[in-house]
């Protein structure tokens, strides 16, 4: 897992461990220790961003061209409890 500022930037789990809340404990993790706010997800992966829903993070209208690919990134954004 990577973060720069409010965004996580990366999150990972290898096929693996994937279905064992591994993924789950990490962004619950990032959630209570870092003020993370958004991330990008590639727009047409439904999974994972059925996932990030699950965690508070809702998809928004603004995306961009993952660079070098020909794939679309979508913003999630949560917003921080008061």
């Amino acid at each position: 897992m990577d973060f720069e500022c409010n965004e996580i930037v990366e999150l990972y789990v290898d096929y693996f461990f994937q279905n064992h809340e591994v993924g789950a404990s990490l962004i619950e993790y990032a959630k209570e220790n870092y003020p993370v706010t958004y991330l990008w997800a590639i727009e047409r992966n439904v999974e994972a961003i059925r996932f990030y829903e699950r965690h508070g993070f809702h998809v928004t209208n603004n995306k961009k061209l993952e660079e070098g690919t020909t794939e679309y990134l979508v913003m999630l954004e949560r917003s921080l409890p008061d």
